[in-house]
This record gives structure tokens, C-alpha cells and sequence, in this order.
């Protein structure tokens, strides 16, 4: 099991100039990925991407590569030839036109003979040094990542192993109950019909009817059922974190159901204890991935 969030830096030095990457993970429903790098490895983002879907299942995923050049890597550039060729033209279009001679300004307004090439900084083989560099920088934050996603995982077996004790305690009250309705309901019926003889058949289809209308048993059973799926699925060595997050939301269905049948204060407390507890796993579980 892996933490959704996770960071990791590194300055590494290729062809004479040094590369700072920077990856950052956030948590998030569903995979984003966000990369920034300079123009001169604009090429390299689809492969980053791919090393990066191989990788990460869940979250948003910011990639930052700055670099810090020793030299310009701009050069300009002209061709001679070319540059007496439109002087010559200009000059015959002005002789045409009866203008002036013209000086270097005025040719220069009319075109610039000079070129701006971007010189490649880094070969096929500083490339590929830069992908791998990026591979062992996202393996060290997944290390990061799964040390994360260890200690999430003993909290929640922690807390997993209080809803069970806790549903244990429900299932005993729940068995408490129905001889607590039973009595309450004696106690009543004798204060109010005491000199008179009461239907003894009739006290007991009331008994049952209440005894049902406050039964959580079969809420008990299906608690149980997906406590014992949040054991199984914290063993599952893969991207579990919205499984998790889903089998929590059926527990605290359980337990709201549990809460408007509950009769008893002590059902009632123990059902507060439970939600609290959701409560918490349901924060730790939205930092799963």
C-alpha cells in the first residue's frame, strides 16, 4: 500500500549543464499529470509521461525540470551572399525610383540579414541520461511513498481492529436489549392495567412487534462482513485506496442504521464510539492510493 502524497528533488549535471528535477504528489481521485520542462527537452515530455502512468495509479502528479545553462545556447547566423544580393536589389529599386543613396540603417529597416539559431545542448545520449536519471528519482519517491503508505496502513489495521471490538460490544447489547424491552415493557403494562387481567398472547405479538422494530442483527452481520473485507483488502499489494474508501462508506451506512433503531443509551454511545472512528479511517483512506 502506497501514500498518495510524496516528494522528491535532485540536481543532476549533463552535458556541462545541471538539471534540477523537482516531483511532487498530491492526492487526487484519479491520475493528473502536470510537467514543466524548458523548451530544449520539450521532446522527452511523451516518454516522461509514460515512465510516469507505469508508475503512479492515483493523484496528481507534478514533474518540474528547470535548467541552469553555463552558455547561451542562441547563436546568430547570416549568409553573405544573400546579404549582397538584397543590398544590390535595394540599391537597384532605388536608382529606379530616383531615391537618395541609401545607408546601412535604411537597408536594415527594410530587412534583417541576420538569423537566430538555437543550438541543441544536449545529444540522443543526454537524453536518454536524462530519462533515467527522472526513473531513479520516481523510484526513490515511490520508496518514499510506500514507507508512507506502511504507516497509514498499521494505523488503519489499528482502528479496524476497535470497530470489530466495538461491533462485538453491539452485538452483546443488542442481545441485552430484548430482555431490557421486555422488562420496560412489563413495568409499564403493570402500572397502568394493575388490577386488571391483562392478555398474556396479546403482550407477547407486542413484545415481538417490539423487539423486531429494535433489532440491528442483521446490521451487526453485514458490519462484521465488511469489517472483514477492510482486513482482507489492506493485504492487497496494489492500488486500493477508493476500495477502501467505498467499503467505509458501507460500514457507516451500517451504522446510521444501527443508531436510528438504538432504544438504549449504551447502544447509542457505542455507535458514536463507531462513527468516530469511521470518521478518522475516512480521512487517513483519502490519502491512499
Amino acid at each position: 500500500m502506497r501514500s498518495m502524497t510524496g516528494y522528491a528533488n535532485r540536481m543532476v549535471k549533463i552535458s556541462n549543464h545541471n538539471l534540477n528535477f523537482e516531483l511532487k504528489t498530491l492526492n487526487g481521485r484519479f491520475l493528473t499529470i502536470n510537467i514543466s520542462l524548458p523548451d530544449v527537452i520539450s521532446s522527452l515530455e511523451q516518454e516522461l509521461t509514460t515512465k510516469i502512468n507505469e508508475n503512479i495509479k492515483r493523484g496528481a502528479f507534478h514533474l518540474k525540470i528547470s535548467l541552469f545553462q553555463k552558455e547561451e545556447n542562441k547563436k546568430i547566423s547570416y549568409n553573405y551572399e544573400t546579404i549582397a544580393e538584397n543590398i544590390n536589389t535595394i540599391q537597384n529599386f532605388a536608382g529606379l525610383a530616383s531615391l537618395n543613396q541609401l545607408s546601412l540603417s535604411d537597408v536594415l529597416s527594410i530587412f534583417n540579414p541576420f538569423k537566430t539559431e538555437s543550438i541543441k545542448l544536449f545529444s540522443d545520449n543526454d537524453n536518454k541520461k536524462i530519462l533515467d536519471s527522472f526513473t531513479e528519482l520516481l523510484s526513490e519517491l515511490n520508496k518514499y511513498r510506500l514507507y508512507e503508505g506502511e504507516r497509514l496502513k498499521k494505523d488503519l489495521s489499528s482502528r479496524n481492529e476497535k470497530l470489530k471490538k466495538l461491533t462485538d460490544k453491539l452485538e452483546q447489547e443488542l442481545i441485552n436489549s430484548e430482555s431490557k424491552i421486555k422488562e420496560a415493557l412489563d413495568n409499564k403494562i403493570s402500572k397502568l392495567f394493575k388490577n386488571t387481567d391483562i392478555d398474556r398472547n396479546r403482550l407477547s405479538q407486542e413484545l415481538i412487534y417490539l423487539i423486531n422494530k429494535h433489532d440491528f442483527s442483521e446490521e451487526v452481520i453485514r458490519l462484521k462482513s465488511h469489517i472483514n473485507l477492510f482486513t482482507e483488502t489492506l493485504a492487497i499489494n496494489d492500488s486500493i485506496g477508493r476500495k477502501l474508501d467505498f467499503i467505509l462508506q458501507e460500514i457507516n451506512r451500517e451504522a446510521n442504521t444501527i443508531a436510528s433503531k438504538s432504544r438504549f443509551k449504551e447502544i447509542t454511545t457505542l455507535v458514536i464510539e463507531l462513527k468516530t472512528e469511521i470518521e478518522k479511517m475516512k480521512e487517513q483512506v483519502q490519502n491512499v492510493e
